[in-house]
């Protein structure tokens, strides 16, 4: 099967955080197109969530540790 997809990325002020929002669009084709829409809406979830949170994760201020 084929997956293609786009996906869009964008910032915005909360108060005092930043909330980060996003918008995504595939079209499967082939083979994969066959299985359950809840399936696939599913794992489409759980790997939008997986790279969230790996780039918060990744994006989070940690402190310089300190010279002795």
């Amino acid at each position: 099967g084929i997956l293609n997809g786009t996906a869009s990325f964008w910032l915005e002020p909360n108060g005092d955080q930043t909330l980060m929002k996003y918008q995504g669009q595939a079209v499967i084709s082939g083979a994969l197109a066959h299985l359950n829409d809840r399936l696939i809406e599913g794992v489409a979830q759980t790997l939008i969530k997986q790279g969230l949170h790996r780039l918060n994760q990744q994006t989070q201020i940690k402190p310089e540790p300190e010279n002795k």
